[in-house]
């Protein structure tokens, strides 16, 4: 799983899949959906660049529930 939490932008990310890679491209999906979410409301989008890391491995209970929680676009804003 890779997350973006909005602290510095101003949406959230999440990607999921059954590897690394497949949580990766998840997450490219979902930022370009965010991108075209953005420009189809006329708002403004902040581009960025994300690296990814494997070294860590966050406590799962927090994780799961947020992984949980159904939310839109539109509730990201």
């Amino acid at each position: 799983m890779y997350v973006s939490d909005g602290d510095e932008l101003p949406y959230g990310l999440l990607g999921t899949g059954d590897t690394k890679e497949a949580a990766i491209a998840d997450f490219r999906d979902g930022y370009q959906d965010m991108r075209e979410s953005f420009q189809k409301d006329g708002e403004p989008f902040e581009e960025t660049l994300f690296s990814f890391r494997d070294d860590c491995v966050p406590d799962a209970a927090p994780s799961v529930a947020f992984a949980a929680t159904p939310y839109s676009l539109a509730a990201l804003r």
